[in-house]
């Protein structure tokens, strides 16, 4: 995979033999164009003459678009010209050194002794500066610690490119294509699709009892926007995950932080956000090892670091007040929530489901969102918004942010063309997940508004013990009710109710019912034939964590262990040093 990081291998058509021949390609044309977008170096920041070279090339006009278009070109020469290539310098640098030792063997110069540590200490800098460059591609951000080690790096670098990088797919009908052009025409067909406006009906949503904010938080929203505040919110930010193409890197607040302030203020006054800035690349990650159509992909959206400042500033404030806006069920995204809270009290229920052989009937349903993201109507958004009696100004902001939006795909690192979207929010982007637990507290108030006027009998652990009526993890949804027809039906019709007004559609193959062991078979016909779920008698993996049906045994975790081995045997865990 390091000699032929490209390599592809095809299976022929069999013809007489029983075996399928195979077609190894050592370096696949996949006629990419070229374009790639910019990319922030890390090692830049670290060039002895890159904070003079930013002070004398940063103009900002009003215009922030334009600024920052006229300051990249400026870095691509500074890059070609100053910085230059670091394979090049680092092996003139290695000849330098390699004839200086030679000369040194049959001389004990001074001078020449001076010129070798120079070149050594400008070697071990270009060195430095090849790990930074290689950290930064390879995406491993969970090492933070260690020797340098650019092998390992540029391993990892290769096996993600290759793992990302698309070859063929299934297009219409099955047909498989490795067409590039055709691949990226479909693709771009796909998500003008997925992002098209379906149509929703808000007439029916009830907002009474829908939690709001408190006048006291209302007055903490309206707070006019420091610079402090957006100085941290710039600096919470992982300044390389998920860059986008704007290419601001938080090290050069000194320079740019009080132009910068003077935008993010514009926005949040009624300036709306460049289009420039507003556009979105999509990075398309394998949900598998081998994909095999469109629908096996995540589409991460890499937004630009001044889209998601204006957004970051928002979540942080969101953040504050969310705690008491959200239901305890949902624990996504909410501050001083524990992902483990859930997952102990969905073991709790199942537990006492599956001891379950005499009294009550009850039923766990475990619902699959599709695209959950993706799908969420902008309408929807803005409605909530309103009922949750967000300010007017922040209001403006978020739907004019979303609704103004571009984007293009990423296909094999290069941008297709650029389509505008109808509908979702962006995985990426910091306000997102807020936004999404604010339109799921809907689902949760159409439960809570049932067990209010008596018509949802959520289940209890005990006679003194809290109702558990349902556990939400952002759009990881298990509802807990009686096992009766007349319950089903409530939540057939709250589900329906949601979908309608929210844009949302329940993947039916992916949802599924657990009874308790007393329920009889013909109510759990009549719930399966209403829903169209799956009956299973194991619900798997809640949050990444197995809901044990069973006695626990040495197999029960297993999977942990075999993914920490998979990876120490991997061909790039080898050239991590273990000392």
């Amino acid at each position: 995979m390091n000699i032929l990081p490209q390599s592809l291998i095809h299976h022929l058509t069999r013809i007489k033999s029983d075996h399928r021949p195979l077609l190894l390609v050592t370096a696949p044309d996949l006629n990419i164009p070229k374009g790639r977008p910019f990319r922030f170096l890390v090692g830049w920041t670290m060039h002895n003459k890159f904070k003079n070279f930013v002070k004398d090339k940063w103009e900002f006009k009003g215009n922030m678009s334009d600024s920052l278009h006229n300051f990249t070109n400026s870095v691509k020469n500074w890059n070609r010209d100053v910085y230059g290539f670091l394979g090049n310098r680092k092996r003139k640098l290695m000849r330098s050194l390699k004839n200086t030792h030679k000369i040194l063997e049959l001389s004990n110069s001074t001078y020449l002794a001076n010129k070798e540590r120079e070149i050594r200490d400008e070697l071990e800098n270009v060195l430095e500066h090849e790990d930074l460059l290689w950290r930064q591609k390879a995406r491993c951000d969970w090492l933070q610690f260690g020797d340098q080690n650019t092998n390992f790096f540029h391993s990892r670098t290769i096996k993600r490119r290759k793992f990302n990088r698309i070859t063929s797919l299934q297009i219409d009908n099955g047909d498989w294509c490795s067409d590039q052009e055709k691949l990226q025409n479909k693709e771009v067909e796909f998500f003008e699709r997925l992002y098209s406006e379906v149509p929703t009906n808000l007439r029916n949503l009830l907002k009474n009892g829908f939690p709001c904010i408190e006048p006291s938080e209302t007055t903490f929203l309206e707070a006019a926007i420091s610079n402090e505040e957006i100085k941290k919110a710039l600096f919470d930010m992982a300044p390389l995950k998920a860059p986008g193409s704007d290419g601001f890197h938080a090290l050069q607040w000194d320079i740019l932080g009080t132009d910068v302030c003077r935008w993010v203020k514009s926005v949040f006054e009624g300036n709306p956000i460049e289009p420039e800035l507003n556009n979105t690349l999509i990075v398309l990650i394998p949900k598998k090892r081998s994909p095999e159509d469109f629908s096996h992909f995540r589409p991460i959206s890499l937004c630009s670091v001044l889209y998601k400042l204006v957004m970051k500033v928002i979540a942080n404030r969101f953040k504050v007040i969310f705690p008491k806006l959200i239901s305890q069920e949902q624990a996504g995204f909410i501050a001083g929530r524990n992902i483990f809270d859930n997952i102990i009290i969905a073991q709790e229920v199942i537990h006492s489901m599956r001891c379950n052989r005499k009294g009550r009937k009850w039923m766990a349903v475990k619902l699959d969102l599709e695209k959950a993201y993706d799908r969420v109507s902008w309408d929807f958004i803005n409605a909530s918004l309103i009922a949750a009696e967000i300010p007017l100004f922040l209001r403006n902001v978020i739907m004019s942010a979303i609704s103004s939006s571009t984007m293009q795909v990423l296909w094999n690192g290069v941008p297709t063309q650029k389509f505008k979207p109808n509908r979702g929010i962006r995985q990426g982007c910091p306000l997102s997940p807020y936004l999404f637990v604010l339109c799921m507290e809907w689902l949760g108030h159409f439960i809570h508004s049932g067990k209010e006027v008596g018509i949802w009998d959520p289940i209890r652990l005990s006679r003194s013990g809290p109702p558990v009526s349902h556990l939400f993890f952002a759009d990881d949804l298990v509802i807990f009710c009686k096992a009766q027809i007349d319950q089903a039906h409530f939540l057939e019709s709250i589900i329906s109710l949601f979908c309608e007004i929210s844009g949302h559609k329940i993947s039916v193959k992916k949802s599924n019912i657990f009874f308790s062991k007393n329920t009889e078979d013909e109510t759990r016909n009549q719930i399966r034939q209403l829903f169209g779920f799956q009956e299973v008698q194991n619900l798997g993996k809640y949050l990444g964590v197995p809901l044990l049906h069973d006695k626990v045994t040495k197999n029960t975790l297993s999977f942990i262990v075999d993914k920490i081995r998979r990876k120490l045997h991997s061909w790039d865990a080898r050239k991590l040093s273990f000392a």
